[in-house]
């Protein structure tokens, strides 16, 4: 193999990855489904609870579907930022910082239907999912 050749091939583990990063990332893979309590830093309040059935949910609280596309911005060690898009709903940038196997510190911003959002929350497993309880977070 030649050096484009070697080089084009870099690339494209590069880019894998990446691709394989932004769905089960560092972070991503060591949260575990079940109910999670979310609380935004510095607010006062009850925390929100929810199903988290794929860890992917946490990258995009503020958008509740599946639909959206991520990519991998950033990864080193606890830390994992992802950008995303949902369509007809919005995008955004989320930081991921595994604190420990059940709290995940999320930093999150971006737009949800044409309106800015900028959230720091804790999530905190709670335990498996209780029947009624909804996968994301309510409006």
């Amino acid at each position: 193999m030649n050096a484009i050749g070697r080089a084009a091939f870099a690339v494209s583990a590069l880019l894998a990855g990446a691709a394989a990063g932004a769905q089960g990332g560092s972070v991503l893979a060591g949260v575990v489904p079940g109910e999670w309590a979310l609380h935004d830093i510095g607010q006062r309040g009850t925390a929100r609870q929810i199903c988290v059935r794929d860890p992917a949910q946490l990258v995009h609280v503020n958008h509740p579907t599946g639909a959206c596309r991520r990519s991998l911005v950033s990864r080193e060690g606890r830390v994992t930022t992802i950008r995303y898009v949902c369509p007809g709903l919005g995008n955004g940038i989320t930081r991921l910082t595994m604190e420990s196997s059940s709290i995940v510190r999320i930093q999150t911003q971006g737009l949800v239907r044409g309106a800015p959002f900028d959230r720091d929350m804790e999530a905190r497993r709670t335990g498996a999912c209780r029947r009624g309880l909804t996968a994301f977070l309510p409006d």
